[in-house]
């Protein structure tokens, strides 16, 4: 229910140019990093499922030998490139 207001609220925050163009203040890197250094493990192998499930995703098609289909009134662009005068 109140999802909505608070994304619209967020998106606000992206165009406001104050917001936008703050720089980080110096050690706030190594503040992050100290609170995530317990959850190494974790975000080390949620960062490994990541990359496995993204490789997957792409190599799926390719062993199963099934490419989605181009659509029949377009062409190229390197076709397009090729054929127009200067």
């Amino acid at each position: 229910m109140y999802g909505r207001a608070n994304i619209s609220m967020m998106r606000s925050f992206r165009q406001d140019p104050s917001v936008t163009q703050q720089k980080l203040k110096p050690g706030i890197v190594r503040r992050i990093v100290g609170y995530a250094k317990p959850y190494k493990l974790w975000l080390s192998l949620f960062l490994l499922v990541t990359v496995l499930d993204a490789l997957i995703t792409v190599v799926n098609p390719l062993l199963l030998g099934v490419a989605p289909p181009r659509p029949r009134n377009v062409t190229p662009v390197s076709v397009r490139i090729r054929w127009t005068k200067p």
